[in-house]
């Protein structure tokens, strides 16, 4: 990954130059970033520039042995740890070694990235993906090898907020105190779920929102003929996030869909007294789903409501909607005041921590749909 092909963030690529330039690159750094940010390909490109045979003043060559293994995401020095879960290839024992060629296309396809784009490669089972304490032993093994081409080592662990508290405390010793020429360089989105132990040991980069020139430039470079109207909506969808700004020209009729699925599900809890038997077979389908595409029923819940919210506040101007989705907003806000949209918040926030902990969907759900077409439907408060 060359600096170059990564649009924007000048400041902290030079930053990450001066850095290496002056002979004080830390030995665990933590690259900070959203998810959809370039956190990721950041720490990929600096690991790149670090081992280049021929590096330029601003970029790796591109062309030494070196750059091209790491072009191709193989190269035997640099180890790639992320989040993994079970699936029919990997029934157990999910390493994230035994989806290393996922991993490759993965990158190769992606510049920008999320764990719910990942979990589409692993074609995971409904677990929750974490990084186990096996993993952790893996890293420890790995990096007691002598390297194979390059003086240096890399140890790429791509959301640590995802290692299990035994994983945590197994690596605190090497990221403390690492072999030589070995760096770790952690990619998060949340730096407060991780181990205060292990964030005391690492140097934080913080990666912030793109600007909204460099996110026009690279979407007019990437998508031909983008017309002015899309690039306008893209960066508005985006606020600063590229691969938000890749999805808002991408997912229009996916998220159409989304918005319609979950105003169906409304009507039906408005509908309390009528509809609880279509409800309770609704909770059946529901929990027949994968965990991910339940959770993200719930998140895109949340976001709808927000956008409600905004609505009736008299600062919609402040959404982000499809057309369509602006329609039903328009809509459903009349069910909406400043009183109930916290507590259905609330209330869905309620059901994606439950269902992190494997609480049973189906009466999840129901339940769910009890609370919510109690909270938009006052007659439906003494059913």
């Amino acid at each position: 990954m060359l600096f170059s092909k990564i649009p924007g963030y000048s400041d902290l690529k030079g930053k990450l130059l001066d850095s290496h330039n002056s002979g004080r690159i830390g030995h665990a750094l933590l690259f900070l970033g959203e998810e959809g940010s370039a956190n990721l390909a950041l720490a990929i490109a600096f690991a790149q520039f670090i081992s280049c045979e021929n590096k330029g003043q601003n970029d790796s060559c591109g062309t030494c042995r070196s750059c091209v293994k790491f072009e191709k995401n193989v190269h035997p020095d640099v180890h790639f740890y992320y989040p993994t879960a079970t699936s029919k290839s990997v029934p157990k024992k999910a390493l994230s070694h035994l989806y290393a060629s996922q991993w490759r296309t993965f990158l190769n396809e992606n510049l920008f990235v999320s764990l719910s784009n990942w979990l589409l490669y692993m074609e995971s089972e409904q677990k929750e993906a974490i990084i186990p304490t096996d993993e952790s032993l893996q890293i420890i093994k790995d990096l007691s090898l002598k390297s194979f081409e390059s003086p240096f080592r890399f140890a790429i662990i791509w959301l640590p907020e995802k290692l299990n508290v035994q994983a945590s405390n197994r690596l605190l010793k090497i990221i403390e105190e690492p072999p030589k020429n070995v760096f770790f360089f952690l990619v998060s989105e949340n730096d407060e779920a991780i181990l205060p132990t292990i964030l005391s040991r690492t140097q934080i980069l913080r990666i912030g929102k793109m600007t909204s020139t460099d996110l026009s430039k690279w979407l007019k470079d990437t998508n031909p003929g983008l017309s002015e109207s899309d690039l306008t909506f893209a960066l508005k969808y985006a606020e600063g996030n590229p691969l938000n700004a890749s999805l808002a020209l991408n997912k229009d009729s996916e998220q159409i869909g989304v918005t319609e699925d979950f105003i169906a599900w409304a009507r039906l809890c408005y509908e309390l007294g009528k509809k609880l038997p279509d409800l309770i077979k609704w909770s059946e389908t529901m929990a027949g789903q994968k965990r991910n595409d339940q959770k993200d029923f719930l998140v895109y819940g949340m976001e709808f409501l927000r956008a409600g919210m905004l609505r009736i506040s008299d600062t919609s101007e402040l959404n982000h909607l499809y057309p369509e989705e602006e329609q039903h907003v328009s809509k459903f806000s009349a069910l909406l005041n400043t009183k109930n949209v916290p507590l259905l918040i609330d209330e869905i926030n309620s059901a994606i921590y439950n269902l992190e902990r494997n609480a049973n969907a189906k009466i999840l759900f129901l339940n769910l749909s009890v609370k919510f077409g109690k909270l938009i439907n006052p007659k439906n408060v003494n059913l």
